[in-house]
């Protein structure tokens, strides 16, 4: 004999049954925001692209909600975070401090355009016991046009590398690492892509 028994609908299609706006917000569902100090839960549900002969956009619904006035959020969240201590307590296995020491070929002094500051090209002119003139600073130093108007000075490159990468045994070094500039200071080498050969 042949079950007649129907499957089930998932929960949010049964609430949403006859009510095209909720089954709008449910199906599109897209991003939720939590504010733990202000006790506060954000939802958004973005619609579905739609476009004219002249422009292009989509609805963007959002809702926020007290979580003091829905205690079942509330305790919901504070599962959440409780899971999320555990995982946050592991630590990330693609992180290692230790890969710039590895690094064989300082990839990422290979970038074309390695900004610098006034103040830190006058500090490695110092450092290397220079003069600021032009001689010593077309040797290592070029202008650049930075969009972001903050710069107006990168490093010279030299065989597709900053000029001052030198050999170092079998490693590409930084020759001026005392005073780098600020830029290669906050590289972050815990979780660098750019190194394409490690010891």
């Amino acid at each position: 004999m042949k079950s007649s028994s129907k499957k089930k609908l998932p929960k949010a299609q049964r609430l949403a049954k006859n009510n095209k706006d909720l089954e709008t917000l449910f199906r599109h569902l897209d991003n939720i925001e939590i504010k733990l100090d202000d006790e506060e839960l954000e939802v958004t549900a973005t619609g579905p692209d739609q476009s004219t002969p002249y422009a292009s956009g989509n609805m963007s619904y959002s809702q926020s909600f007290d979580l003091e006035d829905h205690p079942d959020l509330r305790k919901a969240v504070r599962k959440l975070v409780d899971a999320l201590h555990i995982a946050l307590a592991e630590p990330d296995e693609d992180y290692d401090p230790d890969r710039c020491d590895r690094c064989v070929k300082a990839d990422c002094c290979r970038f074309p355009r390695i900004h610098l500051t006034e103040t830190e090209r006058l500090r490695i002119l110092d450092h290397l016991g220079l003069e600021d003139n032009e001689r010593n600073n077309k040797k290592y130093f070029r202008p650049d046009d930075d969009l972001g108007g903050f710069y107006k000075t990168v490093f010279r490159q030299v065989d597709g590398h900053c000029v001052f990468l030198k050999k170092s045994g079998p490693l590409m070094r930084c020759s001026i690492y005392e005073v780098r500039p600020q830029v290669c200071r906050d590289f972050d080498a815990g979780y660098c892509e750019e190194a394409t050969q490690l010891l």
